[in-house]
């Protein structure tokens, strides 16, 4: 009974013996070691695609990098140099590189990215070990692709006149219609002239002195900003002259003498370089209480009643001619 049972117990021991070895066995079977693959500088397992963007206010990216099968496994990238052209505007900063990925952004939301090649290298490190890949990315920033254009390079405008004189406009030159959210802007323009921002139609809006002056507009896009510099001459005619004659309307006319009561009518005036929508008359303040004796005629003539009964004394009247944008 006593053996029987030890035979038993023996048995039992040695069954579970046997079943934790065959555990262990599978075990070792089934582990693979993992040996991360080696880095070295610029040993080629990391490549990029070289990209030309044009300057978005976006962020702008690279492509994703290749990577060896070797090293993919806990590979994380940063950004080690950034060479720029000489006379570039942008932030180091606003460079950054998605560790996991090697994604390169710039962010140019507020513009700032100038044109040119940016060469960008990496380093890249994981389990085993670390590597520098020089110029590894080459992003290349084009020209903002706009051509702003002018429907009339050079205009002859008189002195008082007033409207549109001009329509800037755009051509896009990515071929990619890429160029949207336009707006015009005059750059250090005297206030006598305008540009719609939206339109691009430039007016002039007031009197000006005789001459030529050179505008130049800025255009704003979502690519950014260029400048057309002189893109339009404003060619501005005399100011206008007004000559007085007498009654005989050949005679130039400097001075009239009058008695109090005497009525008289003026010959029309000769007004050059403007047309004069309605006149006006200027007297000196000695005649304000006057002034309903006088009346100005639809060529410029002035009237004086009868019974003005003005007082003696040399008095000068002026004419203010009004063209019909209402500049006189």
């Amino acid at each position: 009974m006593i053996n029987m049972r030890y035979i038993i117990n023996t048995f039992k021991f040695l069954l579970f013996f046997i079943i934790i070895l065959s555990c262990e066995e599978r075990v070792e079977l089934d582990y693979v070691e993992y040996s991360p693959g080696s880095l070295a500088d610029n040993d080629g397992k990391i490549t990029y695609a070289d990209v030309d963007v044009y300057p978005l206010l976006d962020i702008i990216s690279t492509d994703t990098p290749s990577v060896d099968n070797s090293i993919k496994t806990g590979v994380v990238f940063s950004i080690d140099t950034v060479k720029a052209p000489a006379e570039s505007t942008f932030d180091h900063s606003k460079f950054s590189i998605d560790k996991p990925s090697g994604v390169i952004s710039y962010d140019n939301s507020m513009g700032g990215l100038s044109e040119g090649n940016y060469m960008i290298s990496v380093s890249v490190n994981n389990a085993g070990g670390v590597a520098k890949y020089d110029d590894a990315v080459s992003m290349t920033v084009l020209s903002v692709p706009i051509q702003v254009n002018i429907d009339n390079q050079s205009v002859d405008v008189g002195s008082l006149e007033i409207g549109e004189i001009a329509t800037a406009s755009i051509t896009d030159l990515s071929g990619q219609g890429v160029v949207n959210s336009v707006t015009y802007q005059l750059i250090d323009a005297p206030d006598i002239y305008t540009i719609n921002e939206t339109t691009g139609v430039i007016s002039k809006v007031k009197a000006a002195n005789s001459g030529s002056v050179k505008l130049s507009v800025q255009v704003g896009s979502n690519l950014g900003a260029v400048v057309a510099s002189d893109l339009l001459t404003v060619n501005v005619g005399p100011s206008p002259t007004i000559t007085l004659f007498q009654l005989d309307g050949t005679t130039l006319l400097t001075r009239v003498t009058l008695s109090p009561y005497t009525a008289y009518t003026s010959y029309p005036p000769l007004l050059s370089d403007m047309n004069a929508a309605s006149w006006g008359i200027i007297l000196p303040p000695s005649l304000e209480n006057f002034k309903n004796f006088f009346s100005m005629g639809a060529a410029g003539e002035i009237t004086l009643a009868a019974d003005a009964n003005l007082p003696e004394g040399d008095y000068k009247i002026g004419l203010t001619p009004q063209n019909a944008g209402g500049i006189s």
